[in-house]
């Protein structure tokens, strides 16, 4: 009998901890299901001039990623990703594409609102923005965008770090940003970091890299900065 108490005192936490972890995978892959309907690909269309060959263009395309925040069809995005766009269009989940303009861009701080043309589709629900104050070091975060043009995927880590950066313009402060070890490649850019009660915590911007790829050290716009300087701050209209 003291050996039969002494297996299930060992296996106890044991199965306590598996049960926490499937509870764990569970809550992501619920989150996931909810919230990806309103990730968005943005495809762009921008115009680059020749070298030495008298002012001539060519057209070259571009890929990102987006969130929707409004039912009126407004897309949060990376200021990078669309800033140069002559020709926009988003690509929904479901495979269904509209096309959009830029309506709104903070350059210095990597953000930009894009407008559907005749609005969001009938059915996806868009998503809340999380207040700043509640996004703590440790917690676990989504991110879901087209890293390498492999649209709609998952990537899963922590809020590593809260840091102030310089902006990528001047402005008047430095830029807050969420610093993740969660996969961000190149077509992450624009697309949103996601609390675990499904609210856009952050904007994809950048990763720090030495060989061009992810090396958990990436970094998303906080979303109290998409509040102060987008939202309600001193927007660029274009």
């Amino acid at each position: 009998p003291s050996m039969s108490r002494l297996i299930i005192a060992l296996f106890v936490p044991l199965f306590a901890a598996c049960a926490s972890l499937s509870a764990q995978q569970q809550s992501v892959a619920a989150v996931f299901r909810d919230v990806s309907p309103a990730v968005v690909t943005l495809r762009t269309a921008s115009s680059r001039l020749v070298p030495n060959n008298n002012g001539q263009t060519v057209s070259v395309s571009g890929m990102g990623s987006g969130v929707l925040i409004d039912s009126d069809g407004t897309i949060l995005t990376a200021a990078h990703v669309v800033q140069t766009a002559n020709a926009l269009l988003v690509e929904f989940p479901g495979g269904e594409t509209k096309e959009a303009r830029v309506i709104s861009s903070v350059p210095g701080a990597d953000l930009a609102l894009v407008r559907l043309v005749g609005g969001a589709p009938a059915g996806v629900r868009p998503l809340k923005l999380a207040d700043a104050d509640s996004v703590s070091v440790g917690e676990q975060v989504l991110v879901i965008g087209a890293p390498l043009g492999q649209t709609h995927s998952l990537s899963v880590g922590h809020v590593s770090a809260r840091r102030l950066k310089e902006a990528f313009l001047p402005m008047d402060r430095e830029i807050e940003f969420f610093q993740t070890d969660a996969a961000i490649n190149q077509g992450n850019s624009g697309g949103p970091m996601i609390d675990l009660d499904g609210r856009v915590v952050g904007v994809v911007s950048h990763i720090m890299s030495q060989g061009g790829g992810s090396e958990g050290l990436g970094y998303a716009v906080s979303v109290g900065v998409v509040q102060d300087q987008l939202l309600n701050g001193p927007s660029f209209w274009s």
